[in-house]
């Protein structure tokens, strides 16, 4: 009786020990199981961000070095453009001379205002000499020789008399004064028709042979963009 007792309190403790050891496996081996996987998901998940990280670095890269080439692309073509309407503006005013028309007329014709050397436009200089394009603006000397004198110093100060003469083609001007005094020069025109600067001589005459505008000055009292003592003689126009 006391060996059976003994059996099954064995056998109880046996199958008490068996239940501990398996619920301590279970314990032990899940919780291990499911924190692997997730760090396993986590790993991924920061690889996939980095790579599309790298990407758009890369993406960012190519589109600035887009953008250089454009600008230096876009930079000698700008140059060229501008190039090619400066001389389509020169070829289109050499056109209108071609024809028969004036320097004046063929810049006013497109819009240009020169102040230039001989043998180039003076219509920036006849504004600023308040002589201008409009003709009852002129002393009308051509059917009237007499009239074709400008005097200077003298009674008549730092300035020309009259400042604004209008003439044929061909005609001659005779300027009075004290040439020392006050030296003349042209500074534009469709030719030269006052040589050099004139520095002495009470009087000196000039013919005018080609249709334009001529600008002139005192080069003690003026300037050759036709402010102070500066005057304009307008030719067959």
């Amino acid at each position: 009786m006391m060996n059976r007792s003994w059996m099954v309190n064995l056998g109880f403790a046996a199958l008490l020990t068996v239940f501990l050891v398996g619920c301590a496996d279970d314990t032990g081996v899940a919780p291990d199981q499911g924190t692997s996987g997730d760090a396993i998901v986590k790993a991924d998940s920061a690889k996939a961000d980095a790579a599309k990280a790298d990407a758009a670095k890369s993406d960012a890269a190519k589109a600035d070095a887009a953008k250089a080439d454009a600008a230096k692309a876009d930079g000698p073509a700008k140059g060229d453009a501008a190039k090619g309407e400066d001389a389509a503006a020169k070829v289109d005013t050499k056109s209108a001379m071609d024809k028969g028309a004036t320097a004046d007329q063929a810049t006013a014709d497109l819009g240009i205002k020169v102040d230039a050397p001989v043998g180039r436009s003076c219509l920036a200089f006849i504004q600023t000499a308040k002589c201008g394009i409009t003709p009852s603006n002129y002393t009308d000397a051509r059917f009237n020789p007499t009239k074709r004198v400008v005097e200077f110093g003298g009674t008549k100060g730092n300035t020309y008399a009259p400042k604004c003469l209008r003439i044929n083609v061909g005609d001659k001007v005779t300027f009075k004064g004290t040439f020392g005094s006050h030296p003349l020069k042209q500074t534009c025109g469709p030719n030269t028709a006052i040589t050099g600067t004139v520095r002495s001589g009470l009087s000196n005459t000039f013919t005018f042979t080609k249709s334009g505008y001529y600008g002139y000055y005192c080069t003690f009292h003026g300037t050759q963009v036709g402010t102070g003592m500066a005057g304009v003689i307008r030719v067959g126009i």
